[in-house]
Protein backbone atom coordinates (compact mmCIF):
# COMPACT_ATOMS: atom_id res chain seq x y z
CA UNK A 1 0.00 0.00 0.00
CA UNK A 2 1.41 3.06 -0.83
CA UNK A 3 0.70 6.51 0.71
CA UNK A 4 0.98 9.63 0.25
CA UNK A 5 3.72 11.84 2.16
CA UNK A 6 1.98 14.32 5.12
CA UNK A 7 2.94 17.97 5.44
CA UNK A 8 3.26 17.22 9.05
CA UNK A 9 4.17 14.72 12.25
CA UNK A 10 6.42 11.58 11.71
CA UNK A 11 5.41 8.50 11.21
CA UNK A 12 6.69 5.74 13.41
CA UNK A 13 4.74 2.97 11.38
CA UNK A 14 5.61 2.85 7.81
CA UNK A 15 3.90 -0.53 6.96
CA UNK A 16 1.47 -3.00 8.49
CA UNK A 17 3.07 -4.33 12.10
CA UNK A 18 3.94 -7.01 14.17
CA UNK A 19 1.55 -6.69 17.54
CA UNK A 20 2.89 -8.39 20.81
CA UNK A 21 1.11 -8.42 24.06
CA UNK A 22 3.61 -10.09 26.73
CA UNK A 23 2.37 -10.87 30.06
CA UNK A 24 -0.07 -7.94 30.53
CA UNK A 25 -2.05 -7.28 33.78
CA UNK A 26 -4.15 -4.78 34.69
CA UNK A 27 -5.71 -3.64 38.10
CA UNK A 28 -8.45 -0.98 39.05
CA UNK A 29 -8.46 -0.45 42.96
CA UNK A 30 -7.57 -3.93 43.95
CA UNK A 31 -9.56 -6.18 40.97
CA UNK A 32 -7.41 -7.81 38.45
CA UNK A 33 -9.21 -7.11 35.03
CA UNK A 34 -6.37 -8.62 33.17
CA UNK A 35 -4.50 -11.73 33.98
CA UNK A 36 -1.03 -12.47 32.53
CA UNK A 37 -2.39 -11.51 29.00
CA UNK A 38 0.05 -12.93 25.80
CA UNK A 39 -0.86 -12.52 22.48
CA UNK A 40 0.98 -11.61 18.96
CA UNK A 41 -0.42 -10.13 15.75
CA UNK A 42 1.26 -11.16 12.60
CA UNK A 43 1.63 -8.36 9.92
CA UNK A 44 -1.01 -8.02 7.82
CA UNK A 45 -3.21 -10.53 9.98
CA UNK A 46 -6.52 -9.81 11.82
CA UNK A 47 -6.60 -11.30 15.49
CA UNK A 48 -10.29 -10.99 16.84
CA UNK A 49 -10.50 -10.87 20.86
CA UNK A 50 -13.69 -12.41 21.95
CA UNK A 51 -15.40 -12.49 25.44
CA UNK A 52 -18.90 -11.95 27.17
CA UNK A 53 -19.16 -8.41 28.05
CA UNK A 54 -17.07 -7.21 31.45
CA UNK A 55 -14.23 -9.77 30.93
CA UNK A 56 -11.28 -6.92 29.79
CA UNK A 57 -11.25 -6.76 26.04
CA UNK A 58 -12.11 -2.83 26.33
CA UNK A 59 -9.10 -2.75 28.83
CA UNK A 60 -6.45 -4.77 27.01
CA UNK A 61 -7.34 -2.30 23.75
CA UNK A 62 -6.97 0.49 26.10
CA UNK A 63 -3.53 -0.27 27.31
CA UNK A 64 -2.51 -1.32 23.42
CA UNK A 65 -3.33 2.60 22.28
CA UNK A 66 -1.03 3.74 25.60
CA UNK A 67 -4.50 5.33 27.42
CA UNK A 68 -3.99 2.85 30.43
CA UNK A 69 -0.82 1.31 31.60
CA UNK A 70 -0.40 -2.39 32.58
CA UNK A 71 0.53 -2.80 36.47
CA UNK A 72 4.04 -2.15 37.43
CA UNK A 73 6.23 -5.10 36.07
CA UNK A 74 3.45 -7.00 34.57
CA UNK A 75 5.00 -6.65 31.22
CA UNK A 76 5.46 -5.03 27.73
CA UNK A 77 2.85 -3.32 24.46
CA UNK A 78 5.13 -3.39 21.12
CA UNK A 79 4.12 -2.21 17.90
CA UNK A 80 6.42 -2.99 15.18
CA UNK A 81 9.45 -3.02 17.74
CA UNK A 82 8.39 0.25 19.52
CA UNK A 83 7.30 -0.24 23.42
CA UNK A 84 4.39 1.44 23.55
CA UNK A 85 4.61 2.31 27.26
CA UNK A 86 7.97 3.59 27.20
CA UNK A 87 7.11 6.54 24.49
CA UNK A 88 7.38 10.04 25.54
CA UNK A 89 3.48 12.20 24.17
CA UNK A 90 5.08 13.17 21.40
CA UNK A 91 6.58 9.73 20.41
CA UNK A 92 3.13 8.48 21.32
CA UNK A 93 1.39 10.34 19.08
CA UNK A 94 3.47 9.66 15.80
CA UNK A 95 2.67 6.09 16.61
CA UNK A 96 -0.80 6.56 16.68
CA UNK A 97 -0.86 8.45 13.13
CA UNK A 98 -0.40 4.70 11.36
CA UNK A 99 -3.05 3.58 13.47
CA UNK A 100 -7.06 3.33 12.84
CA UNK A 101 -9.33 3.72 15.80
CA UNK A 102 -12.54 3.08 17.08
CA UNK A 103 -13.68 3.05 20.70
CA UNK A 104 -16.54 1.28 22.09
CA UNK A 105 -19.85 2.85 22.68
CA UNK A 106 -22.60 4.10 19.87
CA UNK A 107 -22.82 7.34 20.87
CA UNK A 108 -21.69 10.79 19.58
CA UNK A 109 -19.04 11.07 21.46
CA UNK A 110 -18.19 7.54 22.24
CA UNK A 111 -17.67 7.16 18.48
CA UNK A 112 -15.09 9.82 18.51
CA UNK A 113 -17.74 12.26 16.21
CA UNK A 114 -17.88 15.92 16.44
CA UNK A 115 -21.72 16.46 17.49
CA UNK A 116 -21.14 19.85 15.23
CA UNK A 117 -19.87 18.28 12.14
CA UNK A 118 -21.98 16.83 9.10
CA UNK A 119 -21.36 12.95 8.24
CA UNK A 120 -18.95 14.47 5.74
CA UNK A 121 -16.96 16.98 7.60
CA UNK A 122 -16.57 14.08 10.27
CA UNK A 123 -15.07 11.90 7.43
CA UNK A 124 -12.67 14.98 5.98
CA UNK A 125 -11.12 16.34 9.67
CA UNK A 126 -8.61 13.52 10.29
CA UNK A 127 -7.26 14.13 6.90
CA UNK A 128 -7.38 17.77 6.63
CA UNK A 129 -5.55 18.23 10.14
CA UNK A 130 -2.41 16.30 9.01
CA UNK A 131 -1.91 18.14 5.98
CA UNK A 132 -3.23 16.08 2.99
CA UNK A 133 -4.10 18.55 -0.59
CA UNK A 134 -7.40 18.65 -1.54
CA UNK A 135 -7.75 16.39 -4.05
CA UNK A 136 -6.42 13.24 -1.71
CA UNK A 137 -8.66 14.65 0.93
CA UNK A 138 -11.53 14.50 -1.39
CA UNK A 139 -10.73 11.26 -3.08
CA UNK A 140 -9.90 9.49 0.24
CA UNK A 141 -13.31 10.49 2.46
CA UNK A 142 -15.42 9.99 -0.57
CA UNK A 143 -13.88 6.36 -1.05
CA UNK A 144 -14.84 5.41 2.44
CA UNK A 145 -18.14 7.48 2.15
CA UNK A 146 -19.09 4.66 -0.60
CA UNK A 147 -17.68 1.49 1.11
CA UNK A 148 -19.47 2.14 4.28
CA UNK A 149 -22.89 3.43 2.02
CA UNK A 150 -22.89 6.72 3.75
CA UNK A 151 -23.14 8.88 0.52
CA UNK A 152 -26.90 9.67 1.11
CA UNK A 153 -26.14 11.02 5.00
CA UNK A 154 -23.26 12.95 4.09
CA UNK A 155 -25.16 16.08 4.53
CA UNK A 156 -26.87 15.29 8.23
CA UNK A 157 -25.08 16.09 11.63
CA UNK A 158 -24.59 12.61 13.67
CA UNK A 159 -27.27 13.78 16.41
CA UNK A 160 -29.62 12.62 13.01
CA UNK A 161 -28.07 9.31 12.47
CA UNK A 162 -29.61 6.05 14.09
CA UNK A 163 -26.87 4.06 15.91
CA UNK A 164 -26.09 1.98 13.20
CA UNK A 165 -24.89 4.49 11.22
CA UNK A 166 -23.43 6.51 13.33
CA UNK A 167 -21.12 3.36 14.05
CA UNK A 168 -20.53 3.07 10.03
CA UNK A 169 -19.28 6.39 9.95
CA UNK A 170 -17.00 6.56 12.80
CA UNK A 171 -15.69 3.28 11.23
CA UNK A 172 -15.31 5.01 7.77
CA UNK A 173 -13.09 7.96 9.87
CA UNK A 174 -10.77 4.92 11.34
CA UNK A 175 -10.06 3.73 7.98
CA UNK A 176 -9.96 7.02 6.38
CA UNK A 177 -6.60 7.69 6.85
CA UNK A 178 -5.51 4.01 5.33
CA UNK A 179 -3.51 3.24 8.52
CA UNK A 180 -1.30 0.36 9.08
CA UNK A 181 -2.38 -0.64 12.32
CA UNK A 182 -6.53 -0.79 12.91
CA UNK A 183 -7.91 -1.23 16.34
CA UNK A 184 -11.69 -1.61 16.27
CA UNK A 185 -13.32 -2.12 20.12
CA UNK A 186 -16.19 -3.57 19.47
CA UNK A 187 -17.86 -2.91 16.07
CA UNK A 188 -20.99 -3.91 16.50
CA UNK A 189 -21.80 -2.39 20.42
CA UNK A 190 -24.97 -1.23 20.75
CA UNK A 191 -26.72 -1.61 17.29
CA UNK A 192 -29.51 -4.41 16.02
CA UNK A 193 -28.66 -7.48 14.14
CA UNK A 194 -29.15 -5.93 10.50
CA UNK A 195 -26.96 -2.67 11.35
CA UNK A 196 -24.62 -5.63 12.48
CA UNK A 197 -24.67 -7.27 9.41
CA UNK A 198 -24.45 -4.22 7.51
CA UNK A 199 -20.95 -3.35 9.61
CA UNK A 200 -19.66 -6.47 8.99
CA UNK A 201 -19.97 -5.93 5.21
CA UNK A 202 -18.64 -2.50 4.99
CA UNK A 203 -15.51 -3.74 6.78
CA UNK A 204 -14.77 -6.42 4.67
CA UNK A 205 -15.31 -3.98 1.69
CA UNK A 206 -12.81 -1.53 3.54
CA UNK A 207 -10.52 -4.35 4.63
CA UNK A 208 -10.47 -5.72 0.86
CA UNK A 209 -8.10 -3.16 -0.35
CA UNK A 210 -5.87 -2.70 2.69
CA UNK A 211 -2.74 -4.70 4.06
CA UNK A 212 -3.40 -3.02 7.90
CA UNK A 213 -2.76 -5.21 10.98
CA UNK A 214 -5.84 -5.59 12.35
CA UNK A 215 -7.23 -5.98 16.43
CA UNK A 216 -11.14 -5.98 16.20
CA UNK A 217 -12.38 -6.89 19.69
CA UNK A 218 -16.37 -8.50 19.51
CA UNK A 219 -18.32 -11.12 20.92
CA UNK A 220 -20.73 -12.14 18.53
CA UNK A 221 -19.75 -15.42 16.55
CA UNK A 222 -20.44 -14.51 13.20
CA UNK A 223 -18.62 -11.17 13.03
CA UNK A 224 -15.21 -12.95 14.06
CA UNK A 225 -16.24 -16.08 11.81
CA UNK A 226 -16.49 -12.94 9.04
CA UNK A 227 -13.39 -10.93 9.91
CA UNK A 228 -10.92 -12.91 12.26
CA UNK A 229 -7.85 -14.84 11.17
CA UNK A 230 -7.10 -15.52 13.83
CA UNK A 231 -9.06 -15.60 17.63
CA UNK A 232 -8.01 -15.47 21.28
CA UNK A 233 -10.80 -15.59 23.73
CA UNK A 234 -10.45 -14.01 27.13
CA UNK A 235 -12.60 -15.03 30.28
CA UNK A 236 -12.23 -13.08 33.56
CA UNK A 237 -8.99 -11.43 32.61
CA UNK A 238 -7.42 -15.30 31.34
CA UNK A 239 -7.08 -15.97 27.42
CA UNK A 240 -8.88 -19.39 27.75
CA UNK A 241 -8.22 -20.22 24.07
CA UNK A 242 -5.94 -19.15 21.35
CA UNK A 243 -5.77 -20.02 17.31
CA UNK A 244 -7.20 -19.76 13.82
CA UNK A 245 -10.32 -18.84 13.92
CA UNK A 246 -12.30 -21.33 11.25
CA UNK A 247 -10.56 -23.74 14.02
CA UNK A 248 -11.52 -22.42 17.28
CA UNK A 249 -15.10 -21.32 15.96
CA UNK A 250 -15.96 -25.09 13.75
CA UNK A 251 -19.55 -26.13 14.82
CA UNK A 252 -20.01 -22.98 17.35
CA UNK A 253 -23.30 -21.38 16.51
CA UNK A 254 -25.08 -19.64 19.70
CA UNK A 255 -24.50 -19.53 23.15
CA UNK A 256 -24.85 -23.22 24.15
CA UNK A 257 -22.63 -24.49 21.68
CA UNK A 258 -20.13 -21.80 22.50
CA UNK A 259 -20.51 -22.63 26.19
CA UNK A 260 -20.09 -26.34 25.59
CA UNK A 261 -16.77 -25.17 23.42
CA UNK A 262 -15.54 -22.79 25.98
CA UNK A 263 -17.15 -23.88 29.13
CA UNK A 264 -18.31 -20.20 30.23
CA UNK A 265 -20.95 -21.06 32.52
CA UNK A 266 -18.77 -22.89 34.59
CA UNK A 267 -15.74 -20.71 34.75
CA UNK A 268 -18.13 -17.72 35.93
CA UNK A 269 -19.42 -19.87 38.36
CA UNK A 270 -16.00 -19.78 40.11
CA UNK A 271 -16.24 -16.85 42.94
CA UNK A 272 -13.22 -16.48 44.42
CA UNK A 273 -11.67 -12.66 44.35
CA UNK A 274 -9.03 -14.02 41.63
CA UNK A 275 -10.59 -15.46 39.08
CA UNK A 276 -14.59 -14.44 39.72
CA UNK A 277 -15.52 -12.68 36.53
CA UNK A 278 -14.94 -8.75 35.94
CA UNK A 279 -18.88 -8.74 34.87
CA UNK A 280 -20.06 -10.61 38.16
CA UNK A 281 -18.03 -7.88 40.16
CA UNK A 282 -19.61 -4.83 37.89
CA UNK A 283 -22.80 -6.32 38.65
CA UNK A 284 -22.06 -6.05 42.50
CA UNK A 285 -20.65 -2.96 42.63
CA UNK A 286 -23.88 -1.95 40.46
CA UNK A 287 -26.36 -3.19 42.89
CA UNK A 288 -24.60 -1.36 45.96
CA UNK A 289 -24.60 1.84 44.09
CA UNK A 290 -28.17 1.26 43.43
CA UNK A 291 -28.21 0.61 47.00
CA UNK A 292 -27.08 3.85 48.31
CA UNK A 293 -28.75 5.93 45.43
CA UNK A 294 -32.12 4.46 47.03
CA UNK A 295 -31.02 5.40 50.40
CA UNK A 296 -29.88 9.00 49.60
CA UNK A 297 -32.97 9.75 47.71
CA UNK A 298 -34.86 8.89 50.83
CA UNK A 299 -32.98 10.89 52.83
CA UNK A 300 -33.14 14.27 50.40
CA UNK A 301 -37.38 13.51 50.82
CA UNK A 302 -37.37 12.87 54.29
CA UNK A 303 -35.35 16.44 54.51
CA UNK A 304 -37.71 17.50 52.33
CA UNK A 305 -40.69 16.68 53.66
CA UNK A 306 -39.51 18.08 57.16
CA UNK A 307 -38.33 21.54 55.58
CA UNK A 308 -41.77 21.78 53.92
CA UNK A 309 -43.98 21.18 57.49
CA UNK A 310 -41.45 23.59 58.89
CA UNK A 311 -42.54 26.35 56.20
CA UNK A 312 -46.03 25.07 56.58
CA UNK A 313 -46.22 25.62 60.12
CA UNK A 314 -44.76 29.43 60.16
CA UNK A 315 -47.50 30.01 57.80
CA UNK A 316 -50.17 28.73 60.07
CA UNK A 317 -48.81 30.31 62.81
CA UNK A 318 -48.36 33.49 61.31
CA UNK A 319 -52.01 33.27 60.44
CA UNK A 320 -52.97 32.66 63.75
CA UNK A 321 -50.72 36.06 65.00
CA UNK A 322 -52.66 37.69 62.43
CA UNK A 323 -55.99 36.97 63.53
Amino acid sequence: MTKVNRTTGTDLLTSAPEVVIDDVSKSFEGTRVLDGISLSVAPGRTLVVMGPSGVGKTTLIRILLGLETPDDGSGDVTVDGHAVHDLGPAELRDLRRGMGVLLGGASIYDSSLFASMTAWANLRYPLEVRGYDEAVVEERAWRRMVEFELTDVAHLMPSALSAGTRRRLALAKSFVDDPYLLVLDDPGDAIDATNRTSVIESIRRARAVTDATMVLTCHDIEMARALGDDLVVILAGRVVAQGPVAELLEGVVDADTWDERFAFRASFAVTDDRSRSTLAQVEDARRETSTWQWATYLLLGLMGLATLIALLSGVIDNVFTFL
